[in-house]
């Protein structure tokens, strides 16, 4: 809050985002916004794995659009990797080979919290556009106890277990290739006034190598190298890291593009 100008008075809506947390009820938010001092906003959680963030901007978009607030900051704390949590030691215990098709993915995971900051500024809008493929559901879980009510049979749901992350990411970015070049047409940049791309922390390889197809590798931030993949903390930590580096700066043109279990695509523009 100190960096972007705001007081913890002046926040008018928290949102909590992302897989990371530790209540099912209240909503993270309450106890970010709790411990954080910013008692008089209001409060959400808005969960949709790694798209999470996108989403949460989204809706604060929106919510500045219709005049409901000016300042709304998005929070998240993706920290998956605590002793008997999704990841370890569980899926770490490898039952055969065949079992790191759908587990490796679990390996490459990284921690990371972030706050974002955002206010209204009606002439200089976000411009998203969104693709889902729910029929790709079962590709990337992290099921609870009775999830069976809750979904349609698959053997692939829950392989590691009830409570563990599940992945199988071949077929995950197999799937993403195409989609995530789709979505991004739909968008439409002004690519010669790209100056960053700022990508899901999923694979840098991979990333690197769709932004080339679409002549934007030049422009990439990649952290995936540095963090792992840290899920819906992927871009506000490039964001982050980009602004320090002197890679961004105030004025400049962005854009973000990522996929998502769900399975869900995004890209999205601003200026920064």
């Amino acid at each position: 809050m100190e960096r972007a100008g705001v007081t913890p008075e002046g926040v008018d809506v928290l949102i909590y985002t992302g897989i990371g947390r530790g209540f099912l009820e209240p909503g993270g938010a309450y106890h970010a916004a709790a411990a954080l001092g910013t008692l008089r906003a209001q409060c959400f959680d808005v969960i949709d794995a790694c798209m999470s963030w996108v989403r949460a901007v989204q809706l604060a978009e929106g919510l500045f659009a219709s005049g409901a607030c000016r300042t709304a900051m998005i929070v998240n704390a993706e920290f998956s990797l605590h002793s008997g949590g999704p990841v370890y030691p569980g899926v770490f215990a490898l039952p055969d080979a065949d079992a790191v098709s759908w587990s490796f993915p679990a390996y490459t995971v990284g921690e990371a919290a972030t706050a974002t900051v955002l206010t209204a500024d009606g002439g200089r809008p976000w411009s998203f556009a969104f693709s889902s493929r729910p029929d790709l559901a079962d590709l990337c879980n992290i099921p609870l106890e009775g999830h069976e009510g809750f979904c349609a049979p698959s053997e692939k749901v829950a392989r590691n277990g009830v409570g563990r992350f599940t992945s199988f990411g071949f077929e995950l970015h197999e799937a993403a290739r195409s989609e995530a070049v789709e979505v991004l047409k739909r968008l439409d940049p002004p690519t010669d006034e790209i100056g960053a791309v700022f990508t899901h922390a999923s694979a840098r390889r991979f990333w690197q190598e769709m932004a080339d197809s679409v002549g934007l590798g030049d422009r990439v931030f990649h952290v995936f190298q540095e963090t792992g993949n840290i899920v819906s903390a992927s871009v506000p930590t490039a964001i982050a890291g980009a602004v320090e580096e002197g890679r961004l700066r105030r004025g400049d043109r962005a854009l973000g593009w990522v996929g998502s279990a769900g399975m869900s695509f995004s890209a999205f523009s601003f200026v920064y």
